[in-house]
C-alpha cells in the first residue's frame, strides 16, 4: 500500500496543483455567484455520467481482477460492459439533450443562456462512457503506472483548457470545459495504452451475455443510489443555501467542498487503485483486518495532522486558493474538515460492500447516510445559514463511520474469524 501510496502521491500533488490553480482562475473570473453555478452544473453532469455508465466501473474493476487470467469470461466480462454503456450512454445524451431547457431552469435560476451547453453535455456522454470503462478496466489489471502517468498528463492538459476557456467566455467557459476535460481524457489514456491494444480483441460484440449482465444487477443498484441521490442532495442544498444566505453563500459552499476534494482526491485514488483490487481478489476477514488496521496505524494519523495544520492556516489558505471575497468560507473549515477526517475512515472499511457484493448492507447504510444529511440540512440551514450545511455534513461523516465499524465488528475486532 505504501509503495501505491508513494506513486500515487505525485499524481494527487499534480492534481492538487491543477486544482488549486483552477479553483484561483474561477474565483477571480467568475466570483461565488458563478462558483455555485459551476457546482451546480458539475453536480448535474456527474448525474448524466452515473445514468450513462450505469455505475458498471467498480464491478468491471472487480471482475477484471477477479477473471484476469481467464480470458473468455474476461472477455465475456469486457464484451457485455462495452454493449451496456454504448446503449445507456446514448439513451441518456438523448433524453438529456431534448430536456436541455428544463435542466437550464433547474440548474441555473430559470435563466436561458445556457441550454447549448446541456446539449454539448448530452452529446458527450458516450465518450465518457468509453472513458469510464477503459479507467475501470486499467484499474482491474493494477496497471498503477499507467493510470497514473495518464492522470498527470490529463490534469495538465486540463488545466490549460480550464484556464483559456475561463479566460476567454467566463462562467460558460468554465462550463464547458467540464464537458471537453472528458472527451480529451479519452483520447489522452489511449494514447498511453496503445502498446497494449492486443487487449481490444477481448472486446467482441458475440461475447456479449445476459448471464454476464445480471453479474452486474447489484454494482448498478449500489452506483444508481449514490451517484443519482448525492448529485441532486447537493443541487438541492445550494437552492435551500440559496434561499436563507443568497446565492453568493452557495459559492462559499461550493468553494469549500472543492478544497475537500482535491486532498481526499488522494484516498480516493488509493482506494480504486489498492484496496478495491485487493478486497477483491482476497476476501478473507484476515486480509481485510490487517489492511484496515495497517490503514489507521500509517495514513490516518498523517491525514489528521494535516487537517489540524490546514485548519490552523485556514485565512491562509483563502487568500491562496480563492480570493478576498471569499473570506465568509472560513466559517466553514472545522466542520469540512472533521467531516472529511470522518470520512475517510470509513471509506477503507466500507469498500469491503464493494468488493464482497454486500449490496443490501450498501443499500441501507447509504440511503440512511444521505436521508440525515438532508433532513439535517433543512433544519440546521434555516438557523446557521450556510454553516449549518458544514456542520450537517460532519454529523453524516460520523454517523456512517459507526455504522459500517458496526456492520464489520466481528471481522475488524474478533482475531478469531
Amino acid at each position: 500500500m505504501l509503495k501505491i501510496t508513494s506513486a500515487n502521491s505525485l499524481s494527487v500533488i499534480v492534481k492538487m496543483m491543477t486544482g488549486f490553480i483552477t479553483n484561483k482562475v474561477l474565483a477571480i473570473f467568475v466570483g461565488p455567484q458563478g462558483m455555485g453555478y459551476v457546482g451546480n452544473f458539475r453536480d448535474f453532469f456527474l448525474v448524466i455520467q452515473t445514468v450513462a455508465t450505469l455505475g458498471l466501473s467498480n464491478g468491471i474493476i472487480k471482475y477484471v481482477a477477479e477473471f484476469k487470467k481467464d480470458l473468455r469470461k474476461l472477455s465475456q466480462i469486457l464484451s457485455t460492459s462495452l454493449g451496456i454503456t454504448l446503449i445507456a450512454a446514448s439513451v441518456c445524451g438523448l433524453g438529456v439533450f431534448f430536456t436541455a431547457s428544463y435542466w437550464n431552469n433547474q440548474l441555473f435560476s430559470g435563466t436561458d443562456n445556457y441550454v447549448f451547453v446541456i446539449q454539448m453535455a448530452a452529446l458527450s456522454v458516450p465518450v465518457y462512457g468509453l472513458y469510464t470503462l477503459l479507467l475501470a478496466v486499467i484499474n482491474g489489471y493494477s496497471k498503477y503506472k499507467i493510470y497514473i502517468v495518464s492522470n498527470i498528463a490529463v490534469n495538465l492538459i486540463g488545466l490549460l483548457i480550464t484556464i483559456f476557456l475561463v479566460w476567454k467566455y467566463d462562467l460558460e467557459g468554465a462550463l464547458y470545459s467540464i464537458i471537453l476535460i472528458p472527451i480529451v481524457s479519452l483520447f489522452i489514456t489511449l494514447f498511453f495504452i496503445y502498446k497494449k491494444r492486443e487487449k481490444a480483441k477481448l472486446f467482441n460484440i458475440s461475447n456479449v451475455h445476459f448471464e454476464t449482465l445480471k453479474k452486474f444487477k447489484n454494482y448498478i443498484i449500489m452506483a444508481m443510489i449514490s451517484g443519482l441521490a448525492v448529485p441532486f442532495v447537493r443541487i438541492a442544498i445550494r437552492d435551500l443555501i440559496e434561499i436563507h444566505d443568497g446565492i453568493s453563500a452557495t459559492g462559499y459552499w461550493e468553494a469549500m467542498f472543492r478544497i475537500s476534494n482535491m486532498y481526499l482526491l488522494f484516498f480516493t485514488t488509493l482506494m480504486t487503485l489498492y484496496i478495491l483490487p485487493k478486497f477483491s481478489e482476497n476476501n478473507s476477514d484476515k486480509v481485510f483486518r490487517f489492511e484496515v488496521q495497517n490503514f489507521y496505524k500509517t495514513v490516518l494519523p498523517v491525514f489528521g495532522m494535516a487537517l489540524l495544520v490546514l485548519y490552523l492556516l485556514r485565512s491562509y489558505v483563502i487568500l491562496i486558493l480563492q480570493t478576498e471575497a471569499f473570506m465568509e468560507m472560513e466559517k466553514l473549515f472545522a466542520w469540512q474538515l472533521a467531516g472529511d477526517f470522518f470520512k475517510v475512515a470509513s471509506m477503507v472499511i466500507a469498500y469491503r460492500f464493494i468488493a464482497q457484493n454486500m449490496i443490501w448492507h450498501f443499500i441501507i447504510t447509504e440511503i440512511l447516510s444521505i436521508l440525515i444529511y438532508y433532513l439535517l440540512c433543512h433544519w440546521l440551514i434555516p438557523v446557521y445559514g450556510f454553516v449549518g450545511a458544514a456542520g450537517a455534513y460532519a454529523v453524516q461523516m460520523l454517523v456512517y463511520l459507526l455504522l459500517v465499524v458496526f456492520i464489520f465488528r466481528k471481522p475488524l475486532f474478533n482475531r478469531q474469524v
